[in-house]
């Protein structure tokens, strides 16, 4: 893994850093724009809504911060 991936999961984990730039109306409204949800159903229900208006979604599973290779194999079957 490259040091600016390796710094960038580092930052994503930092609990102080995560709740200070979620709290933040302009982060939170960008987040919104490109992430469908926090879960699968959320985002689940976030394409079926984009759908409804004539749009198309991909629903992407990223493993960035998966530490454990079984569970990436799990996911892809």
């Amino acid at each position: 893994m490259r040091l600016w991936q390796r710094s960038m999961i580092a930052l994503a984990r930092n609990e102080p850093l995560r709740r200070f730039m979620q709290s933040r109306a302009t982060m939170s409204e960008l987040a919104t724009r490109f992430v469908g949800g926090s879960d699968v159903v959320e985002a689940a229900e976030t394409s079926l809504r984009l759908h409804s208006k004539g749009y198309t979604a991909s629903l992407y599973y990223l493993g960035e911060y998966v530490e454990d290779v079984s569970v990436i194999k799990r996911k892809r079957h």
